[in-house]
């Protein structure tokens, strides 16, 4: 939570962070033209902007996604938060700890 965002699934470590690492790191370690190879620094350029438009078409996709979902709202209510959403919106609960 140190950045104001609450992945609880942690989505943005798994799939941002290596997804990124995955895509440049070609750049680096590919064994004809990547750069730790002796291939130049052209195959690195290539990935940084596959990686860059990568994240662009992201971010336009999600606002897309976020201006159809907005008008259903959000979130629940505090006090179903407090209740547990599995027992206001499915009559059930998850786990029981009592």
């Amino acid at each position: 939570y140190k950045f104001g965002y609450d992945d609880s699934l942690d989505v943005v470590g798994v799939h941002l962070v290596a997804g990124l690492w995955g895509t440049i790191g070609v750049g680096f370690l590919a064994t004809e033209t990547g750069l730790l190879y002796g291939g130049g620094v052209q195959q690195l350029v290539v990935q940084l902007v596959i990686a860059l438009v990568a994240v662009i078409f992201t971010a336009i996709m999600t606002l897309i996604i976020a201006f159809i979902v907005k008008p259903l709202g959000w979130r629940v209510s505090k006090e179903d938060e407090d209740t547990g959403i599995d027992e206001t919106e499915h009559a059930e609960t998850a786990y029981e700890l009592a």
